[in-house]
């Protein structure tokens, strides 16, 4: 037998035994063998340059940072044919389209150290070029996203968001289709509304002439008289609740409730906690509710989203005090309890569709709960609205928060104190306003800075019924003030 044929069955027996050892599917490298024993194996002896090797990898680093550096320049082309497909309608497409653009973007930056570790540890060395082209890259993708965006004015109100002929002309320039109002400002206004059909843009809101209508309480009584809604002159007593009915009206003439929410809990006019569906009605009077809120809207030919309020007596007995023409602040609750999106309502109405469910097939699951967050001087008790500095900010994690404010903020003294909106849901009352829940799950604002600010509330006449030079006596009518959403005659 040749002994170098046997030393290399030894060796391969050898080889095999340690792999099966290790692993019936891997590979031992821990044996170094020398070319020596290789070439009297008669295996070639192949030399592995190592350095070469590593070069090899670090080239193909460099070139992968380079990739993950460029590839936000290179979706620019790709994102401007999209933004150019998706248009300027007012659609839930586009508005995804912008969503997406700007989300995307916008994480990356928040991960930029992140995406480029993985790299600086294969010896690619500092990365700041890179970073920075990548920065840059995501920074244009947000700017094409958000192009559209137009400068109004400066930050009071009356220079910027009231100013109509500017608000106008804005929207003309970027080639708008319609202008969704929001709540406050000009969300109620009857002039706007009429400019915006002038101007040939959609306003996302009702007709002109039932913000008219509802706007002045005396036409709105009279209109709600003769549309068998109940009404009072003037409700005294500790012993109400607020009642408010939303409602969606389209082109076509058609008319539904939403269910109500209880809005009683107030503080100088302004809600704090809203809840829905009000636990103070029962089921007929919800349903008596729910029928005269329709019949006001369809009083006015009522198109898009608006609430009725009502007052309820310990009887159960309601009377219609106003209709809010627009989106109300509070309508994440009624969201919470039907399962519907409101904003989407608007815009597909807006668009000469029809209501999406009719009044057999909205549901009313479960109960929710808002709660308004305030900046407020909270010293003797005043909780007068203040300006100032957001110290620290925390809200709960499992529940809808609508807010623009984060730790560091500044409250600002042109815009309304609030600052955020809270919103819980469950299948039943306890399970959101539980003791526990709120001191596990609850959120705290707090705020550094305090400047007090006056804020005088003063009711407004809408009508005189005497002239100089008058006699009247004890009890005589003088004048109709209206005061904490209702109309009272002043005796």
């Amino acid at each position: 037998m040749d002994p170098e044929a046997s030393f290399c069955d030894e060796a391969l027996a050898e080889s095999v035994s340690m792999r099966r050892r290790s692993h019936s599917f891997s590979d031992d490298y821990s044996v170094q063998r020398t070319n020596d024993d290789a070439t009297q194996c008669k295996f070639a002896a192949v030399q592995v340059d190592s350095e070469q090797a590593s070069e090899q990898q670090e080239h193909l680093a460099k070139k992968r940072a380079w990739d993950v550096a460029m590839a936000p320049a290179k979706s620019l082309p790709m994102n401007m044919f999209m933004m150019y497909m998706a248009g300027r309608s007012v659609s839930i497409f586009p508005i995804m389209m912008v969503g997406m653009m700007l989300w995307r973007p916008a994480k990356a930056l928040f991960a930029v150290n992140a995406t480029f570790k993985p790299l600086e540890d294969q010896n690619t060395g500092n990365l700041i070029v890179h970073k920075i082209i990548f920065i840059l890259g995501n920074l244009g993708a947000i700017a094409l996203a958000i192009y559209k965006a137009f400068h109004i004015g400066p930050p009071a109100a009356s220079q910027s968001y009231l100013n109509i002929d500017k608000i106008i002309d804005t929207a003309l320039k970027a080639g708008a289709q319609g202008i969704h109002p929001g709540y406050g400002f000009l969300s109620e206004n009857a002039k706007f509304a009429e400019r915006c059909a002038e101007a040939g843009i959609v306003f996302i809101g009702p007709p002109v002439q039932a913000i008219r209508d509802m706007g002045t309480k005396s036409l709105a009584k009279q209109i709600m008289q003769d549309a068998k809604v109940p009404v009072v002159e003037g409700f005294h007593g500790s012993d109400q609740s607020d009642n408010n009915l939303k409602v969606f009206g389209d082109h076509h003439k058609n008319y539904v409730y939403l269910w109500e929410r209880d809005c009683s809990v107030q503080r100088r006019h302004q809600k704090i906690i809203e809840e829905a569906p009000a636990p103070l009605i029962n089921h007929e009077t919800r349903l008596r509710l729910g029928e005269s809120a329709v019949r006001a809207a369809a009083a006015v030919g009522y198109v898009g989203a608006g609430t009725v309020e009502f007052i309820l007596d310990p009887k159960g007995n309601f009377y219609f005090m106003e209709m809010n023409t627009r989106l109300q602040v509070e309508h994440p609750i009624t969201e919470a309890i039907t399962g519907t999106d409101l904003v989407e309502w608007q815009l597909k109405v807006a668009q000469g569709e029809k209501l999406p469910l009719e009044q057999d097939q909205i549901p009313l699951n479960g109960h929710a709960f808002e709660c308004r967050v305030y900046a407020e001087d909270t010293k003797g008790g005043s909780f007068m609205p203040t300006a100032g500095k957001l110290d620290y900010v925390s809200f709960p994690s499992d529940a809808r928060i609508d807010t623009g404010v984060v730790s560091g903020d500044e409250v600002s003294v042109h815009y309304d104190p609030m600052i955020a909106k809270v919103h819980g849901s469950g299948q039943a009352e306890y399970h959101i306003i539980s003791p526990d829940s709120f001191e596990e799950e609850g959120g705290e604002v707090g705020s550094g800075v305090i400047q007090p600010s006056h804020s005088p509330m003063p009711g407004i006449i809408e009508k005189v019924l005497v002239k100089e030079g008058d006699e009247v006596r004890k009890g005589d009518p003088l004048i109709v003030m209206n005061a904490m959403k209702m109309e009272y005659i002043i005796r």
